[in-house]
């Protein structure tokens, strides 16, 4: 289980939901968490915006997303990560900070192998 999937399990929980409204709870945070960092990785994107956003709307992702795992943050963050790594490629002049989400995202993403 992720942060944001605990963090809404507990306040699902402090407010006397029943256990399935908790898991609903954490799959909603989930997608939501996914869903921002797909769409950091578009806006970072200097081309191909309209193909991420498709590919993240395959059935196979948006279930994922949507599922109570880690997977959905994983996602995510190889959406981030090959975002960053594009516009590093294509742009003139490059941050440090930049380089140091793309490797965070790439060390996440390694992590979880």
């Amino acid at each position: 289980i992720t942060f944001q999937q605990q963090l809404a399990l507990q306040l699902a929980r402090l407010l006397h939901f029943n256990t399935i409204t908790m898991i609903m709870f954490g799959r909603w945070m989930n997608a939501l968490a996914s869903i921002l960092l797909m769409w950091i990785a578009i806006r970072k994107l200097p081309f191909g915006k309209a193909s991420f956003a498709v590919f993240g709307l395959f059935p196979i992702i948006l279930q994922q997303i949507a599922s109570c795992s880690y997977d959905g943050i994983l996602l995510g963050a190889v959406f981030v990560y090959m975002a960053y790594a594009i516009s590093l490629l294509y742009s003139e002049e490059k941050s440090i900070e930049e380089f140091g989400v793309m490797f965070l995202a790439g060390g996440f993403c390694y992590s979880s192998l």
